[in-house]
């Protein structure tokens, strides 16, 4: 929507409709309207434990 600034380390999913202006570091969002699905330090801790498990087996 015009107006709306999303912010740096924010991940949108295709097709979403952002409404309002998502902060820095604001996470990943989608849908429509666009909602919050998991903060940004979530995710990376999600991603770090996944490529552990891969290195350890």
């Amino acid at each position: 929507m015009p107006g709306c600034r999303i912010g740096r380390d924010v991940v949108v999913g295709a097709c979403s409709l952002v409404k309002k202006s998502i902060p820095d570091n604001g996470g990943t969002w989608a849908g429509t309207p666009a909602r919050p699905l998991m903060r940004t330090k979530v995710l990376n801790n999600l991603l770090r434990e996944s490529a552990m498990a891969k290195l350890t087996g």
